[in-house]
């Protein structure tokens, strides 16, 4: 959101994954971000942490857990973010699909931030 504040629209962003494109313009590292702004700090990913690597940014729980985003870059004030394609009326929904066995992911299952 701070994005959008400083540059009147959303970043650019093609794809659900938080992937590497998306991550060097939060970071400040893009030529979608000219100001160098860093809106997003992170680190490698690291066990219980967080933290980026060649997949995306990935929750403290699995390496291969990649974040998902959905932005509203046509201003209809809906997006669809989830694995049941859920519609709601927000700017910007991130969510993450565990990775591992079904005890493993009913564990590691964050259904609100």
């Amino acid at each position: 959101m701070a994005y959008e504040v400083e540059y009147g629209r959303l970043p650019t962003h093609t794809g659900s994954a938080v992937n590497s494109t998306l991550m060097a313009t939060l970071t400040g590292n893009s030529t979608d971000n000219p100001r160098r702004i860093v809106f997003l700090e992170a680190s490698e990913w690291k066990k219980g942490r967080g933290g980026t690597n060649s997949s995306g940014f990935c929750d403290p729980w699995d390496s291969a857990s990649v974040y998902q985003i959905a932005l509203d870059t046509n201003y209809d004030n809906l997006v669809t973010a989830g694995t049941n394609s859920t519609n709601i009326t927000k700017k910007v929904a991130v969510w993450n699909i565990p990775t591992g066995t079904a005890s493993e992911k009913t564990r590691r299952y964050v259904t609100s931030w």
